[in-house]
């Protein structure tokens, strides 16, 4: 019974003022999926150089490979609306890749994406992933193994596509 769903990073770098931010967004665009995004406020305050680098790096392989609209690709941050994407949900993976192969399924189905800038604190309690580079080339073997395995059929590309005209 829900029309959105939020995927809110248990790392305690977003902050909860911001889901507000990406429910206005998504109102006011009609968006089929709202990225927070941190690049905004990337600088050495904000952001280790290497977690800089990696997620730049992930996201142009993520718009050259799939034509992602996305920025911030590595971003956990997201709202979605639920008539838009529940017909994917079966083919989504378990764990930590599922967010990255949301993304390309959401890209593929050529659902409307936007992207808002949002607060993201780094601090020694909020960041453990040493490095971004490696764990972001695991994600794109995942991303490429799953999307492989478990390519989204094309009928049901079109029919979330005719959903999301509808409304």
């Amino acid at each position: 019974g829900y029309s959105r769903m939020v995927l809110f990073p248990g790392d305690h770098q977003r902050s909860a003022k911001d889901v507000i931010k990406l429910i206005k967004e998504q109102e006011r665009t009609s968006d089929d999926v709202v990225v927070g995004s941190k690049f905004h406020i990337y600088s050495e305050k904000y952001g280790p150089i290497r977690r800089r680098i990696g997620n730049r790096l992930f996201s142009f392989l993520a718009k050259k490979l799939w034509g992602s609209p996305i920025e911030d690709v590595l971003s956990g941050f997201k709202i979605y609306d639920i008539d838009s994407v529940k017909a994917m949900v079966p083919f989504l993976p378990d764990g930590y890749p599922l967010d990255i192969v949301f993304s390309y399924y959401s890209s593929r189905m050529g659902l409307k994406i936007s992207e808002i800038p949002v607060e993201c604190r780094y601090s020694k309690d909020t960041t453990k992933m040493k490095s971004v580079l490696i764990v972001s080339f695991k994600m794109l073997y995942k991303l490429v193994k799953h999307a492989l395995l478990h390519p989204l059929p094309q009928d049901l590309r079109q029919v979330s596509l005719d959903q999301t005209s509808d409304s």
